[in-house]
């Protein structure tokens, strides 16, 4: 018979990075369900500066040029965005199973799509739900925002990628809209098209109970921004075009987005293998 625990012990330390540490650039909060110590994964980094004025690529563009360098683009030329640092990671995954493709992916961006997939140029127009009064404020302070983050860069000419529709949903109890990709329009040619999805499934609460035993601690951690402190790899980035007429300004701006967005087939299998 196991030796019960007294209430008043305090739970080990699972992981050597506090949460500030793995979430620096995130709203990261714990809320304890049998102690009070965290087992997520390393998460961390700085977003590096991005001059966006310019095209990520180290051959002959033109200032403006922005996305139409992208079949030119290596890992190594294009500014991978993301807060996920490298050095961390490797620590906490020495012995994962799944460490070659989680460490590929924060190194180098993870890949939407396969890194030689051809993809044909499409247009689609917002949706009204980013578009109605209200939403529209929320939506182009969000791009507005990632563009001075780092998380979007702009060209100034239509990209020959495609450019999906934008569109708004609100967040569960909450006046805040998330902004989402519509990436299954046009049909047969939508950037959804483009992604080869193996079959996954998620864990479920039983088969994390089955691997707790008597002395455990449990926590649960609530990551306000999850999807976007993933990278994604440049050769995606042709798909993940966006349209906006911001406030102001006399024509569309097109964008494309270098974290992991909400509306990509692949990104719930992405976020699902890093977590």
């Amino acid at each position: 018979m196991e030796t019960p625990i007294p209430l008043n012990t305090k739970p080990p330390s699972l992981n050597s990075h506090s949460p500030a540490e793995l979430f620096p650039n995130d709203y990261c909060s714990v809320k304890p369900l049998a102690g009070d110590s965290s087992t997520a994964s390393a998460t961390a980094g700085v977003c590096p500066d991005i001059n966006l004025g310019t095209a990520e690529c180290d051959i002959t563009c033109s200032p403006s040029a922005g996305p139409l360098c992208f079949d030119a683009q290596q890992p190594e030329a294009a500014f991978i965005s993301t807060d996920l640092k490298y050095e961390i990671w490797a620590q906490e995954l020495v012995n994962d199973p799944d460490k070659d493709f989680i460490l590929t992916g924060v190194q180098e961006g993870f890949d939407l799509i396969p890194r030689d997939a051809t993809v044909l140029p499409a247009l689609t127009k917002n949706n009204k739900s980013a578009l109605r009064p209200g939403a529209k404020e929320q939506i182009e302070g969000q791009l507005s925002e990632g563009l001075s983050l780092g998380h979007f860069a702009t060209s100034t000419t239509l990209p020959t990628i495609i450019v999906n529709a934008i569109g708004a949903v609100p967040k569960r109890d909450s006046s805040e809209l998330r902004m989402i990709m519509d990436c299954s329009r046009p049909f047969a040619a939508s950037a959804n098209s483009y992604m080869d999805l193996d079959h996954y499934k998620y864990v479920t609460v039983d088969e994390a109970a089955c691997q707790a035993k008597p002395g455990f601690w449990l926590a649960k951690i609530d990551l306000k921004h999850a999807y976007r402190s993933v990278g994604t790899h440049p050769n995606s980035w042709k798909v993940t075009g966006m349209s906006w007429h911001f406030e102001g300004t006399a024509s569309a701006t097109f964008l494309y987005d270098k974290r992991l967005p909400f509306g990509v087939r692949t990104s719930p299998m992405i976020f699902h293998r890093l977590t």
